[in-house]
């Protein structure tokens, strides 16, 4: 729906405190942690519904119109087994680019959507441990050696202890054609399917020559259930 293949890492990625007296995690630790608690997303079964709504703005700000669509989504081991459309709707004026319905990913789109966490991509990064707060979390930027569309730069926020992610923040190192602005939130949280991605916002703004098209977003995960 939302256009470029990377942002469609909505579907899978604890909330934990350290416990008082343990010696805090240096980056090395907290990156091997955070490897361990993403690859074992992939090993899951999961169901659930993924409900975005995206509204076009204009240039003023103000919002042209409305455009909602639920999915029920079955995981297989972290790859899409089933997507089924449960619902839409929409009001205002909403361009066809931001409504069309995005293709299944396939097994390469997938690995290309890992986060830069996952142990198979952390090579293709660079990390900076920037801060560990009260509440036993690490705070982490991370960048590309190499930018490209698909390896995104941010900052990200994990349980040091389990290596899980907390929020995550990014952007394309390098945007897409006809792409001039991209952002994008990523909220987690403990599920009957572990720790995943509970909402998604994303706001950007692109076009080609005299088309301009200004857009923002919001993708909640509901209903988790281990099938």
């Amino acid at each position: 729906m939302l256009g470029p293949g990377w942002i469609h890492l909505l579907v899978a990625f604890g909330l934990g405190q350290a416990d008082a007296g343990l010696p805090s995690p240096g980056l090395a630790e907290v990156l091997e942690r955070a490897g361990a608690s993403e690859a074992r997303r992939e090993l899951l079964d999961c169901a659930f519904e993924e409900t975005t709504t995206v509204e076009e703005l204009a240039k003023d700000g103000t919002v042209k119109g409305t455009f909602t669509r639920t999915h029920a989504i079955a995981l297989e081991k972290g790859e899409l087994k089933r997507r089924t459309t449960v619902s839409e709707s929409s009001t205002g004026e909403v361009s066809s680019l931001l409504t069309k319905e995005p293709p299944p990913p396939t097994k390469a789109d997938a690995r290309k959507q890992r986060s830069a966490f996952h142990p198979a991509r952390q090579e293709e990064f660079r990390f900076r441990l920037a801060e560990l707060d009260a509440q036993g979390r690490a705070k982490v930027v991370y960048w590309p050696k190499e930018k490209s569309p698909e390896r995104a730069m941010g900052t990200a926020w994990l349980d040091a202890r389990s290596g899980a992610l907390v929020s995550l923040d990014a952007t394309p190192s390098e945007l897409p054609a006809h792409l001039d602005r991209m952002a994008l939130h990523l909220d987690f949280e403990d599920t009957a399917c572990g720790v995943v991605a509970k909402q998604v916002t994303a706001s950007g703004e692109g076009g080609f020559l005299l088309f301009t098209m200004r857009f923002r977003s919001r993708t909640t995960l509901s209903k988790h259930r281990v099938p």
